[in-house]
């Protein structure tokens, strides 16, 4: 009898061995009931300031075996709260791919307005879509935790009738390359000189055609030739007369007028007319005249 029941209570053992030994040689379906997208949602700081630069992030994880991690698309939800600006991270390791996208936000809308204390505000839902390896669409999403909007004044700020300013009421000194009173000094002298070199540039012509003006006609090109060879060793005022009327002379003659522009420009040049280029000018108004 005692042998008996030693032999059934060894073959009871046998069996919950053996169905231990079943157990763990089946596979677990853990990983495949696990979801193929999982997202989280967060803000920072929390609370926050009406006005203040808010970052918000959101974490996908994605099982990379049934999801094509660069199909993963996020739409945030972020209203009544304005994104400013996006920045995406993509990792993956192991079989999970781990997508952060970073948004910056400020929420400065009425609904945002904390008028009697903080005010509470609550995004709409995350929305994450992506492809699955199967080609059939996977779509995840998770709720916004809900925002506490603080005042930036204070009981202190709002007590008096007239709130008193943060910041300087005044504006600050403006900074200059170079000093305005000196810049206008130097316009006005720049000015004073260029119209004085103005006035000197009118005053020559002026005073040059009043000398042309005055100056006797000649009778005759020959009389003119003649005073201009009796001008050469006369002063550089009368040389440029003898020219000039050699030049007024030669302009109405037919035929060449390079005679008359050669003795005009001798007559009126920077440099004083020397002997020997008025000798050339006489020997040219020569040969340029016409026949009697």
């Amino acid at each position: 009898m005692r042998a008996a029941r030693l032999r059934a209570a060894c073959l009871a053992a046998l069996a919950g061995a053996a169905l231990a030994l079943a157990a763990t040689a089946v596979p677990a379906p853990a990983a495949e009931s696990s979801p193929a997208l999982t997202v989280r949602a967060s803000f920072q700081p929390q609370p926050a300031r009406f006005g203040e630069h808010i970052t918000a992030h959101v974490q996908v994880l994605a099982d990379t075996r049934r999801v094509d991690p660069r199909s993963v698309v996020v739409v945030s939800g972020l209203a009544p709260l304005v994104i400013l600006g996006t920045q995406r991270v993509n990792e993956s390791a192991a079989g999970v791919a781990r997508i952060v996208v970073t948004l910056q936000a400020v929420c400065d809308a009425d609904a945002c307005l904390p008028l009697k204390g903080p005010r509470t505000v609550q995004p709409a839902a995350v929305l994450v879509r992506a492809r699955g390896r199967d080609g059939k669409a996977l779509s995840a999403q998770a709720t916004w935790p809900v925002l506490r909007v603080a005042s930036r004044l204070t009981a202190a700020d709002l007590a008096p009738a007239e709130p008193p300013f943060r910041v300087p009421s005044q504006a600050l000194p403006a900074t200059y390359r170079v000093a305005p009173h000196r810049l206008e000094v130097a316009l006005l002298a720049a000015a004073a000189v260029l119209a004085a070199a103005a006035l000197a540039l009118v005053g020559s012509a002026f005073r040059r055609r009043r000398r042309a003006e005055r100056l006797p006609a000649p009778l005759t090109l020959a009389q003119a030739i003649e005073a201009v060879r009796g001008a050469k060793s006369a002063a550089p005022p009368l040389r440029r007369e003898a020219l000039e009327r050699l030049a007024r002379v030669l302009g109405p003659v037919a035929g060449d007028a390079e005679p008359a522009a050669a003795a005009r420009a001798l007559a009126w040049g920077r440099s004083q007319p020397s002997a020997d280029a008025m000798e050339a000018v006489a020997a040219q108004a020569e040969r340029g005249e016409s026949p009697a």
